[in-house]
């Protein structure tokens, strides 16, 4: 049996991440920098301390596995204070395969963003596409990402950099709260102020991938781990813009509670929608885009349910 060790398993990715290895039959050392009882029942695991940036002084035994997957990583809101990103991102990502290294684990995972290649893009973005970090949030994983570079090169560990691109999905614990993320965002605000505003027209393209999707392709690669340094794009064949992520949350809340909600948009900008494609190595594995769309509106029509 692979056991697997798990870094922010409290967090958004982690603790789906959590549960599906679970359920696939993964032994599953989860960690948290603070661990709660009800958390642990959620996931169905015990959690064990640790501190990314606080390195242990002595041995960690408990933490020995197969394999590790860094969940741990800065997210948009850590991000927007530059060196509280930067810390997380490099600091915190050296200490983590410093410990893998101790414990002589052979096998990461890190998880990174599609948002390096940028954020407008446009063309066919795929794994060989050049870094082109628009923001904090890109670059605080690429330099992530650089790190397990240089440790895959110096100590001869296998490395594997997954890049999702829009995740969406369910919380799969209630430590999870990402409220800024979409289609998370539309429903809260629906639910508020009985509207939906648009700080921008809407009009951005993004490739949606959700947190099931995501959980399934990382356990497609720790079956098939490759050697040495590898990037992998997290992504499927469903794009959409933000006003239709909006609409179709209006039509759902139409549909649920009978009243109309307004989408509307305070900014002009961008003013036309840009037009890519996202590619991945492991295109293999992805639903049609309508099952995709299908998943996003199970996903907003759940988020109300639990609200």
């Amino acid at each position: 049996m692979t056991t697997v060790l798990i870094t922010g398993a409290t967090g958004y990715l982690g603790s789906r991440l959590v549960k599906d290895l679970l359920a696939r039959g993964f032994a599953v050392k989860a960690t948290a920098r603070t661990a709660n009882r009800r958390t642990e029942e959620e996931l169905g695991t015990d959690l064990h301390p640790l501190d990314v940036l606080k390195p242990s002084s002595s041995p960690r035994p408990d933490l020995s596995a197969d394999v590790l997957i860094h969940c741990a990583t800065a997210n948009d809101i850590v991000s927007r204070t530059p060196a509280a990103g930067f810390q997380l991102s490099i600091e915190g990502t050296w200490n983590i395969l410093a410990l893998a290294k101790s414990l002589a684990i052979p096998r990461i995972v890190y998880f990174s963003t599609f948002q390096v290649y940028g954020t407008e893009l446009t063309g066919t973005i795929d794994e060989s596409s050049p870094v082109r970090c628009q923001n904090a949030y890109g670059l605080n994983h690429w330099f992530g990402e650089e790190v397990c570079r240089l440790h895959a090169s110096q100590f001869g560990m296998d490395v594997a950099v997954v890049r999702p691109s829009n995740v969406y999905g369910v919380p799969s614990a209630s430590s999870v709260h990402r409220e800024t993320l979409v289609p998370t965002c539309f429903v809260r605000d629906a639910l508020r102020t009985g509207e939906i505003r648009l700080h921008s027209s809407g009009l951005q393209s993004r490739n949606f991938v959700s947190t099931q999707e995501v959980a399934s392709a990382c356990i497609h690669i720790l079956s098939n781990f490759p050697t040495g340094f590898s990037i992998f794009n997290i992504c499927s064949a469903y794009h959409a813009t933000i006003i239709d992520i909006a609409t179709m949350t209006a039509e759902i809340h139409k549909k649920r509670l009978g009243r109309h909600l307004p989408v509307t948009t305070t900014s002009d900008k961008p003013s036309h929608t840009n037009i890519f494609t996202a590619d991945s190595i492991l295109r293999q594995l992805w639903k049609t885009s309508s099952e995709s769309r299908h998943s996003m509106y199970d996903t907003i029509s759940t988020l109300y349910e639990q609200a």
